[in-house]
């Protein structure tokens, strides 16, 4: 019975939980990335799309489909009342990490030989903390008014 109710709370349940968020993110993350990635790989192989393109294409597409599966099964509560705000705001966010993608796969390409399709997972990694703890601190925050009493028991 202990398992079903963790299960429920990790999986199902609403939270604010900062632990429970991250948990859901981790797949939530890897589900973009596998479209990122695979749009990318599209792109650069099948098409004969330059691989900033490429990758700056996956990256839109892979936050696109992250923005939509948060917002139901990671962050129900919003700091803005406007779906408007919170989807620019959370679209802001997407910018300033599809140019530190950009710039990491420029780096590892060109200063470090590596192959565009192998720089993008190394860069997915600090663009992955920087999306979840953008929307976390700065869109998906709970209002004061609001307490967290979300615990794992």
């Amino acid at each position: 019975m202990r398992v079903k109710h963790l299960a429920k709370k990790s999986l199902v349940n609403s939270t604010n939980n900062l632990f429970i968020q991250l948990f859901r993110y981790v797949f939530v993350g890897g589900f973009a990335y596998l479209v990122d990635w695979g749009t990318m790989y599209l792109l650069m192989y099948r098409m004969s799309v330059p691989y900033l393109w490429a990758a700056s294409g996956g990256f839109i597409l892979g936050l696109a489909v992250n923005y939509v599966i948060s917002c139901y099964w990671i962050f129900q509560q919003s700091q803005f009342k406007s779906r408007t705000l919170e989807f620019v705001s959370t679209g802001l966010i997407g910018l300033v990490g599809l140019f530190l993608n950009g710039l990491f796969i420029w780096i590892l390409v060109e200063y470090f030989g590596v192959l565009p399709i192998w720089a993008k997972p190394l860069a997915a990694i600090p663009i992955f903390l920087w999306n979840f703890l953008g929307r976390r601190l700065l869109v998906f925050r709970t209002r004061p008014s609001e307490s967290d009493t979300d615990t794992l028991n």
